[in-house]
């Protein structure tokens, strides 16, 4: 049946469905079993025709977050994943803005492009607030939310910045950020970084042990399943894969840190 209808709207959201269902499996991936998903993904992605932006915007996310996860993942691909997730007009504009903007400016060169994805987030999000109020959603409705993405994508653009050091345009973006949006473990750790970079390694790991001892940090694995916490779990209670991980050998030092972290893993361009 499914081959017979396979170019069907219907067919589509069935497999956009089990391809969400695979994307948080029960126990962790081995590394055969993500790479045959990432292949999944993208093969899924590639197909000519799509009846539903959404369902694009769906599996174009799943794929982004795939290929952000594997330190494997060239970072071309990376970018032309972030990208991808931008090729229909969306109302989610969290993953490509925020996640997306960090994944560029924390994992690849390409931080030019990570700022300008974020300025262009910051007047997606007001453009779409205008849109909001526009068709009668309460106000208070629209600025809680515009609030709160403002906050994620102020905080990309910070890292992206920090970056490309621009340590005192970062500080005020990461400050816009941490007054618009919820605590954010992603926010706490840009503010270590920015420490760190300014020769504050004391602050810098105070703020990274207050990160990792905080209830959300600490509930941000299980928020990710949800979409809670922008940029997905805290990727720093595992081992730092991205902000704090672009000043390896330094933060490292302290024994607390180094039992916490385990080491760093340098993804400087």
């Amino acid at each position: 049946m499914l081959a017979e209808f396979a170019d069907s709207p219907d067919v589509e959201w069935w497999q956009v469905e089990r391809l969400m269902f695979e994307h948080f499996p029960d126990k962790p991936y081995g590394p055969k079993e993500a790479a045959e998903h990432r292949d999944a993904l993208a093969a899924f992605l590639a197909r000519p025709r799509w009846h539903s932006a959404s369902a694009h915007a769906f599996v174009a996310d799943m794929h982004f977050e795939a290929l952000r996860d594997d330190p494997d993942t060239p970072a071309e691909v990376l970018l032309a994943a972030v990208e991808a997730m931008l090729v229909h007009p969306r109302s989610d504009l969290r993953k490509p803005y925020g996640p997306g903007v960090l994944a560029l400016a924390e994992l690849t060169p390409y931080v030019e492009r990570a700022e300008a994805l974020a300025r262009e987030g910051l007047m997606a999000i007001e453009t779409a607030a205008v849109r909001r109020l526009a068709a009668g959603v309460p106000r208070e409705v629209v600025d809680a939310e515009r609030d709160e993405l403002l906050g994620v994508v102020h905080d990309a653009l910070g890292a992206a910045l920090l970056a490309g050091g621009r340590l005192d345009e970062a500080e005020a973006e990461l400050r816009a950020a941490k007054t618009l949006g919820a605590p954010s473990p992603e926010n706490l750790a840009h503010f270590a970084v920015l420490a760190d970079r300014r020769g504050d390694r004391k602050a810098a790991e105070a703020m990274l042990i207050e990160c990792v001892e905080t209830p959300y940090c600490l509930d941000g694995r299980a928020a990710a399943s949800r979409g809670a916490w922008p940029g997905g779990w805290c990727r720093l209670a595992q081992k730092p894969t991205c902000a704090a991980a672009r000043s390896p050998g330094r933060l490292e030092n302290s024994s607390r840190f180094r039992r916490e972290f385990g080491s760093f893993r340098d993804v400087s361009p």
